[in-house]
């Protein structure tokens, strides 16, 4: 039985069945990043023993048709009770229906790369493509182990830190507003995109999450009391994510992050957490980000897309000319702005 979940409790309530989930899965999360136009949506699918969840944004196409797309981070279905074993053969039948008879035209989720079993849920329905690469520290290893990959560089800026900061957690109103006042100033510098530029109820409404952990940890100065840095973390279950991170303008070249990072490391060591997630960045391995991660460890990992037709004939007429003959694998292609 496939069903559509919309309200929070309910939706809180399944993800509690689940063996994991992220927060990226959660209501809270979808709900304050939601667009005008766009609704939360759960889907819940039950047969016997096995249970499957996979949250989306829904979307009007035109009056007559939707499609169900990610919101930012990793998602894709979360599980209980289902191992390689799994015949996905009715819950693909249920997933069709489903969208046919909700006139959903195509599905879009990016996948997490933490939570196990999600190729095979999604085995032989659309496409999964590799999107790039995750940069994460492994918490199952020791601590020397860890910080024996983290490069000279970073080993001289943290102690270097380690004499002119101090790390803390935001406590206060003004801590917190002085954090994404920083993240915004940092968002300038990288001409970001506005939907990077997250308000402050995006920042309430996680904190208020009782689903998942949400933290804002600062480097200070010690003598003149400046936030020289700071990072956003969420947990959930076994994983950890540094979702945000910012640089005082002033203090670049001291590389605040990197004692954020190391404490991250350290204070997210615990028997539950297995993942802390850096995330990735453009260009891959090559790009600036991504270098500059790599210098704390040297696990990565592979992040997917998951694409669906579900009304291949409706999906074809809805894309215009100009789109077809476009060079590129925009999904879903009728929403390409050319």
């Amino acid at each position: 039985m496939m069903k559509a979940i919309i309200d929070k409790p309910n939706w809180d309530s399944c993800l509690l069945q689940m063996e994991s989930y992220d927060f990226y899965h959660t209501y809270d999360y979808h709900n304050v990043l939601k667009k005008e136009g766009e609704e939360p949506i759960l889907l819940f699918y039950e047969e016997d023993k096995f249970k499957i969840a996979i949250p989306f944004l829904k979307r009007f196409i035109n009056f007559n048709y939707f499609d169900v797309t990610s919101v930012h981070g990793y998602l894709g279905p979360i599980k209980k009770n289902i191992d390689s074993s799994f015949d996905n053969t009715k819950f693909k039948k249920e997933l069709i229906f489903f969208f046919k008879e909700n006139n959903i035209v195509s599905a879009y989720s990016k996948l997490n790369p933490f939570i196990e079993g999600q190729n095979g849920i999604l085995n032989s329905i659309g496409k999964i493509e590799q999107m790039g690469e995750l940069v994460f520290f492994d918490q199952t290893m020791e601590s020397e182990l860890q910080m024996g990959f983290y490069n000279r560089n970073t080993r001289q800026k943290i102690k270097q830190l380690k004499n002119m900061c101090t790390v803390k957690f935001a406590e206060t109103e003004d801590e917190i507003d002085s954090f994404v006042e920083l993240y915004h100033k940092g968002m300038d510098r990288l001409k970001a995109k506005d939907i990077f530029y997250f308000d402050r109820n995006y920042f309430n409404t996680l904190f208020k999450s009782k689903l998942f952990k949400a933290n804002i940890l600062l480097a200070i100065n010690n003598e003149t009391k400046d936030i020289m840095g700071g990072v956003f973390c969420l947990t959930s279950n076994e994983i950890a994510h540094i979702e945000l991170a910012c640089t005082n303008e002033s203090y670049l070249r001291n590389s605040p992050v990197r004692i954020l990072f190391d404490f991250c490391r350290n204070h997210y060591k615990n028997k539950q957490i297995k993942f802390l997630n850096l995330g990735g960045g453009s260009g891959g391995r090559d790009g600036s980000l991504m270098k500059f991660k790599a210098t704390f460890t040297n696990c990565f990992i592979d992040f997917h897309l998951w694409k669906f037709i579900a009304m291949p004939h409706v999906y074809e007429n809805l894309i215009s000319d100009l789109q077809l003959r476009s060079n590129t694998d925009f999904f879903p292609k009728y929403r390409l702005q050319l």
